[in-house]
Order: structure tokens, then sequence, then C-alpha cells
């Protein structure tokens, strides 16, 4: 397996070994599962960064796309298309595996919806 060496100190190497022992693991799998959790926290830190973009200039993309797709990164709009799948493909091609928010630009910033939970009923005998 190819990879890189990571430093960790003393303290948090000591912490990790116990934890890795009680479930039978080796450190390198903690660690990257650690990193992988924490890579998916970035992400969405990341889109939550892009939705609060999109509301700021909601206004102003309502007036130029309304009705399109638009590709936010960075709060900055990279790309818009009608078609949803094409505007992803591009953007992929573009930018790779980033954090890109695509959504359709319509009259409300925020949609509303209704989640119905099950209604459930005893039965008689």
């Amino acid at each position: 397996m190819n990879g890189h060496n990571i430093v960790i100190s003393e303290q948090v190497y000591a912490e990790l070994m116990p934890v890795a022992a009680q479930e039978n693991r080796d450190i390198e799998q903690v660690v990257g599962e650690a990193l992988q959790r924490y890579l998916w926290e970035a992400r969405e830190r990341q889109m939550d960064r892009e939705l609060e973009a999109y509301r700021a200039m909601h206004a102003d993309l309502k007036q130029r796309y309304l009705g399109r797709y638009v590709a936010i990164q960075n709060g900055t709009v990279v790309d818009t298309d009608a078609d949803r799948v094409a505007l992803s493909k591009r953007v992929r091609q573009k930018l790779g595996n980033t954090v890109v928010l695509i959504l359709r630009v319509e009259q409300a910033a925020e949609r509303e919806f209704m989640l119905r939970s099950p209604h459930f009923e005893r039965g008689g005998a």
C-alpha cells in the first residue's frame, strides 16, 4: 500500500493505542477513519457556506437565472445551465471533486417541504 507518513503527538498516539486495541484494529485504520470523518465534516461546513452565499445572492440570482441551475463555489457562481445533469458534468470536468453547490434558482430562496408522518391505528379484533 502506498501512503504518506503523518506525525501525531505522543499524547494523541497514547490515547489512540488503547482505542485501536479495544476495537482490535490497527492504529492506521482508526486514524484513517478519523481523517475521513474530518473531511466529510469539512465538506459539510463548506456546503453550508455555499448555501449562505446562495441566500445572500438570491435577489440577484433570481433576476439573472430564474428557473436555471447555478453552480456556486467559494461564494461565486461558476457556471449555469437549464439542464442540471449537463451542468454537473461540466463542473466536475472543470473543478474535479470539490464542493460545489448546484441548485435551481426559484422565486423563494428557501423551499418549503411538508413531511407527513405515518399514522397508525389500532385494529379492533
